[in-house]
């Protein structure tokens, strides 16, 4: 549980980094970054929060991707042992 949380806090720290890293670049950049994602235009603050969701998203397909992933390597691991 400790660990969980601790990993909770430095996702919320790297976020909250991220989302400052955003907020420094011009309106432009913002608008290029959103549109080679295929994401709506906005407002400075409201291009931020999409491109912030859709990158937690994503990390989040990756994650269940790689629990798939793994849980078919273990599958076929048990086939070749048998």
């Amino acid at each position: 549980m400790v660990e969980a949380l601790f990993i909770a806090a430095v996702q919320e720290d790297a976020a909250n980094a991220r989302k400052v890293e955003l907020k420094s670049k011009s309106l432009q950049e913002l608008k290029e970054l959103l549109s080679r994602q295929g994401l709506e235009l906005g407002t400075k603050d409201q291009m931020i929060t999409t491109l912030l969701s859709h990158e937690a998203k994503c990390r989040e397909n990756l994650k269940t991707f790689d629990a798939k992933v793994e849980e078919a390597a273990t599958q076929k691991e048990e086939e070749l042992d048998s």
